[in-house]
């Protein structure tokens, strides 16, 4: 493509400020390293990769190659700075504008019967779709994303989780926040009655930090527009590792739970339900020990009631 030629020097990730970006804000811990790979460089990456998607799906590939190698040639002219500056596109999402160029470009000749196909994997490369194409783009975009992130910062390796996890110092990690007060009554997770009830965002936390930690690139756990998958396949190691008090069924990445507690001289009274993830306290250590730190509205729960998911109700 000849706007991959002129433009190809340009960063790789959208950098202006106020972008409506979703890989931007994904990524942006990561910005000045991925800034540092060009546009014509991470479409090279992406179009090998998505080769190599292809072809481990298909034993005769060939003919679904040309509108994969079209997605991955599109799928990122949006970040081109010169067209980002007009008017016409605004500060919108990289994929948006390029699903619009790649229209624009279609509609001066002949269109293959795969083009329509070709625009929405564009578009949707960094949204959740079931459709084929954009989940090659999607996959084959991260798998380029975390070799860049590799070679850019050197004494890093690509690892997909469960790999790069460390059980002992996840276990570690989760249980220095278990019946700790925060400012404001807050809470990350508490004990009842042989049970650890965990917030999401402290299992992952913890899991992020020991693939920091062990120096492993893994985007679903990076970005934070995996979020969900990687609290996916957090839960079902959890499970099959031992660590679950209580069933969660697939698609789910906690229960409902509601808290009561019981205020001296003003009766019990229910809390907002929360969504915690069950884990075994006998994982962790003593259920006494724990106890022991437990203050504020913790040291106020009477009661722990699973609630029926949305679905039962």
């Amino acid at each position: 493509m000849a706007a991959l030629l002129e433009h190809g020097e340009a960063p790789s990730v959208v950098l202006e400020r106020g972008a409506a970006d979703r890989e931007a804000k994904d990524l942006a811990s990561l910005r000045d390293s991925l800034g540092k790979v060009t546009l014509r460089d991470h479409t090279a990456h992406v179009l090998a990769a998505i080769i190599e998607v292809v072809r481990e799906q298909y034993r005769e590939p060939d003919s679904h190659i040309p509108r994969a190698a079209l997605a991955a040639l599109a799928h990122d002219m949006g970040k081109i700075p010169a067209w980002r500056a007009l008017k016409a596109y605004g500060k919108q999402d990289h994929a948006a504008i390029s699903a619009v160029k790649l229209r624009e470009w279609a509609g001066e000749g002949p269109e293959p019967w795969w083009l329509e196909s070709v625009v929405a994997a564009v578009r949707d490369h960094h949204r959740r779709s079931n459709e084929m194409l954009a989940t090659w783009l999607r996959v084959a975009d991260q798998r380029a994303r975390e070799r860049e992130i590799a070679a850019t910062m050197g004494d890093v390796r690509v690892a997909a989780f469960p790999a790069w996890m460390d059980e002992a110092r996840w276990r570690e990690l989760v249980a220095a926040e278990i019946d700790m007060l925060q400012k404001g009554n807050q809470w990350l997770a508490l004990t009842f009655r042989g049970v650890v009830y965990a917030k999401l965002d402290l299992v992952l936390r913890a899991a992020r930090t020991v693939m920091h930690e062990r120096r492993a690139v893994d985007l679903t756990f990076l970005a934070d527009g995996e979020r969900e998958r990687a609290a996916a396949r957090l839960v079902r190691w959890l499970k099959e590792s031992g660590w679950l008090a209580d069933e969660i069924g697939d698609g789910h990445y906690g229960l409902p739970y509601e808290l009561e507690i019981t205020v001296p001289h003003q009766g019990p009274r229910l809390l907002p339900p929360h969504y915690l993830v069950p884990l075994k306290v006998e994982r962790f250590g003593s259920e006494g020990v724990f106890r022991q730190r437990k203050a504020g509205i913790l040291a106020l729960i009477t009661a722990v009631r699973k609630r029926p998911l949305a679905a039962e109700e």
